[in-house]
């Protein structure tokens, strides 16, 4: 049984329940209800719920793709797991003061693991070390700047995961040394030296001309959906091999 909390339309709904007769479509009223608002907590003006047994997401842009998207993921009965690496001073989503700069709450990732979690995924760590392998349940493995070089044998195991159709969510600081050479070659993307600019920096008054303001987006399911504008610091440029 799924709900599709404030849909815009009844008609936008019959789509969904042609295909399956037991979508359902309510509209509240958070006037009316304040109890929806403490139990979806982000749940803005005209927000949607999309909801599936016990679990739900909430939508901030609508579209069918983003619903038909939601609900894919919900009603997905397998643990799946977007899986940080550890032991090279990567991000923390565990941030502790007592580990310094990783485990800061101002540059750990702790707030992107709970608004992950608030989109109904699971995160987890992971030590190659401790475990040498990459779980099969694995959704998407993350490597969030890390500070010290990867083991040879490390390397081959995501490289190993990348060849076999992996999701690798694989992110450097500027002027980070990465040690993942070879899986940049087996993706086909190589790092360049430099940073963007943005030239109107000044006029803008943002204080940098490192700080990149993005306004266009390639055409692409991850972007299509986005309006505002995303600033970006101390961006460094990719090649490509085509």
């Amino acid at each position: 049984h799924r709900d599709l909390h404030s849909f815009p339309t009844r008609r936008s709904s019959d789509l969904y329940q042609r295909a399956k007769a037991d979508v359902s479509l309510t509209f509240v009223d958070p006037d009316k209800h304040p109890e929806m608002k403490q139990k979806y907590e982000n749940l803005g003006e005209g927000g949607v719920v999309v909801q599936y047994q016990d679990r739900h997401e909430i939508l901030d842009v609508l579209s069918e793709s983003a619903v038909t998207g939601a609900l894919q993921r919900l009603m997905n009965k397998g643990d799946h797991y977007v899986v940080f690496l550890e032991g090279h001073g990567e991000r923390s989503i565990n941030p502790d003061p007592q580990e310094g700069e990783a485990g800061d709450a101002q540059t750990g990732y702790a707030q992107f693991a709970q608004a992950l979690k608030q989109k109904g995924l699971k995160t987890t760590n992971l030590s190659l070390v401790k475990t040498p392998s990459i779980p099969d349940n694995t959704s998407v493995l993350v490597v969030a700047s890390p500070t010290r070089k990867l083991l040879d044998g490390e390397i081959r195991i995501i490289d190993d995961y990348v060849k076999a159709g992996g999701n690798l969510l694989w992110l450097d600081d500027p002027a980070q040394q990465s040690s993942l050479d070879a899986v940049a070659k087996t993706l086909g993307i190589s790092w360049e030296n430099g940073y963007a600019v943005f030239p109107d920096y000044q006029m803008l008054g943002t204080g940098s001309p490192a700080l990149y303001l993005a306004t266009d987006y390639p055409p692409n399911p991850v972007t299509q959906d986005f309006t505002d504008v995303t600033a970006f610091p101390l961006v460094r440029p990719l090649s490509f091999d085509k």
